[in-house]
């Protein structure tokens, strides 16, 4: 998740891709239809009432989507297809912050195949999402902001979407289990063998890893997960991050930012050491290391000057995802020291 969300695309864009869905009208959908404009939270159904569905499932958000058969070609935003990747579903297409080669969530993946329709926040592509020609589309969604699925700019562009496919998000709340569970229980809905070797062997890197943290943290290092760029620095509250929520779970020093309910406190530069720690985590979302380094307030902390800045990966909810950053941090606990 980052700090700031771009700005999406241009409204002469809009009103063009608005007219060609309307041009195509029910082909775009395959006998489905959505019904975007209900209000937040309520449940929407998207099918058809003449058939005998065989496929539902209710997301995060209340939607409630009914199918006649399950579906099959899966698109989304990068977070969530990620996720149930992890577990077998190979999407068709993606969009997100950054294209999938760019993207540690796809290291060691073949994303052959897979068609991105955006690498920009808020920006897709509706002509090549329509022809990558997906059943259902998935995302996530966050508390902060529980009215509208993440990746969209707006409701309208929200609505574009799902007049070519119905969406579903998963919400990222509680610790990494709770939403890996969730991931799963999608996964399995839409055909993935939650028994076989690619989930149990992963399940079982997942837990080497979460014990491999417990001891390292064992040490009492402090620390603090943030997203720095040129104007502010992010910090990060633990308890709105699934990932860093059962990072801390696991015995993991995190600052608390003093009953701060958002997802980050805003520092100016001049601030950053209001929190005293040991080991800084950085989004690779945000400001390069040596970026960061270069902020004569930043490289003057014990942390940075004792070389203890390491990244903060945002890895998919799935225990091949969650496994990787377990075991990064780990490693790099381990090589810490206390230093404040």
């Amino acid at each position: 998740m980052t700090a700031v969300r771009p700005a999406g695309p241009g409204i002469d864009r809009r009103r063009f891709l608005t007219a060609s869905l309307l041009g195509l009208g029910g082909l775009a959908v395959a006998g489905c239809q959505s019904t975007g404009n209900d209000s937040a939270g309520a449940a929407t159904t998207v099918g058809t009432s003449s058939v005998d569905p065989t496929w539902t499932f209710t997301d995060d958000l209340g939607v409630t989507v009914t199918l006649p058969k399950r579906p099959e070609r899966i698109a989304g935003l990068t977070d969530q297809i990620a996720a149930l990747w992890g577990f077998g579903i190979k999407p068709v297409a993606a969009f997100g912050y950054q294209a999938m080669a760019d993207d540690v969530q796809f290291t060691g993946l073949d994303t052959t195949g897979v068609q991105t329709v955006g690498a920009t926040y808020g920006e897709i592509n509706m002509e090549a999402l329509l022809a990558a020609a997906p059943d259902l589309i998935v995302t996530t969604s966050y508390p902060v902001d529980p009215t509208l699925p993440y990746g969209f700019n707006d409701q309208a562009q929200l609505d574009q979407v799902t007049a070519i496919a119905p969406v579903v998000a998963i919400a990222q709340k509680g610790v990494a289990t709770d939403v890996i569970a969730r991931n799963a229980e999608l996964a399995g809905l839409l055909g993935a063998d939650l028994q076989g070797q690619l989930v149990t062997d992963a399940k079982a890197d997942f837990d080497k890893a979460s014990a491999a943290v417990t001891a390292a943290a064992g040490t009492g290092l402090q620390v603090m997960a943030l997203g720095a760029y040129d104007d502010a620095v992010y910090v990060a509250q633990y308890t709105e991050d699934p990932g860093l929520a059962y990072a801390q779970r696991s015995g993991v020093g995190l600052v608390d930012l003093n009953g701060n309910d958002g997802y980050w406190e805003t520092l100016s530069w001049e601030n950053i050491d209001k929190y005293p720690v040991d080991v800084v985590l950085y989004s690779l979302r945000a400001m390069t290391k040596d970026a960061m380094m270069a902020q004569p307030t930043f490289a003057s902390l014990p942390a940075a000057a004792a070389g203890q800045v390491y990244p903060w990966e945002f890895m998919s909810m799935d225990y091949r995802g969650q496994a990787i950053v377990l075991g990064n941090l780990a490693e790099n606990l381990s090589a810490a020291r206390k230093v404040v």
